[in-house]
């Protein structure tokens, strides 16, 4: 189901929309990934002092999830231009979860969100997959994988560099963007032991690749990849993170 609505404010020579897509396919098994399976939803403003276009958001993407059992899939995305485009977002949790890296380090666009809102363009994609825990016989496994990216280009207007001082970008254009990729799984023996079931894992591990850059006038990039790795419930283990800046 969708629905659409558009007023124009004649006096104020405003024209506004907005629009919202629900689907759910056989009982949810092909679903929108937002609330009460949304799968979308766009709103445009064009007015004097002010326009834009967002179809979906960082915080708010657009996409479909479709799920059999606990085996997930999902992928979506965002388009936004014109004004009021907000703060570029940091990689997923798991990507910083699996390089051993704080999130808040992770968030590259941190200090420059913090300017607020801006014109502009922004566009992201992302897609994910998890087998949730599957069964045979005493074995049990799972498996996640991801990639995704953002791109952005804003008006930051008068902003300086702290290290020379002179305006950001061009013109207080600044552009910036990051691509990311992650692989985890585990795989071991499912066994009850005295009416308590225990999972004892044989292998488990995960790796992560991260890149992320700003330009230009200051040009900055940094990049990581890294991962970890258990062998027979941890008794060999260990973890890897290469970085550059």
């Amino acid at each position: 189901k969708g629905d659409l609505s558009i007023s124009y404010d004649f006096a104020n020579e405003t024209l506004h929309g907005e629009s919202n897509i629900y689907i759910s396919v056989i009982d949810g098994l092909v679903r929108g990934r937002g609330p009460e399976g949304r799968a979308g939803w766009a709103v445009f403003h064009f007015a004097p002092s002010e326009w834009y276009i967002h179809i979906g958001t960082p915080t708010d993407r657009l996409g479909l999830k479709m799920g059999i059992g606990s085996f997930n899939i999902e992928t979506g995305g965002y388009f936004m231009i014109g004004d009021r485009i907000p703060g570029s977002p940091p990689p997923p949790p798991e990507v910083a979860e699996i390089l051993g890296v704080d999130m808040a380090k992770l968030d590259y666009m941190r200090d420059e969100n913090a300017l607020g809102e801006g014109k502009g363009f922004a566009f992201g994609v992302d897609f994910s997959i998890d087998t949730g825990d599957m069964n045979f016989l005493i074995l049990y496994a799972r498996f996640q994988a991801g990639v995704g990216f953002d791109i952005m280009v804003k008006d930051y207007g008068k902003a300086r560099c702290v290290n020379t001082g002179k305006q950001v970008g061009i013109n207080g254009w600044y552009a910036n963007g990051q691509a990311y990729a992650y692989l985890q799984g585990e795989l071991g023996i499912n066994i009850k032991l005295f009416f308590v079931r225990k999972k004892i894992p044989i292998i488990k591990g995960g790796a992560a690749i991260l890149m992320q850059a700003k330009g230009p006038n200051p040009f900055w990039l940094r990049g990581y990849a890294g991962g970890y790795y258990e062998l027979l419930g941890g008794l060999v283990k260990g973890s890897y993170r290469f970085k550059v800046s």
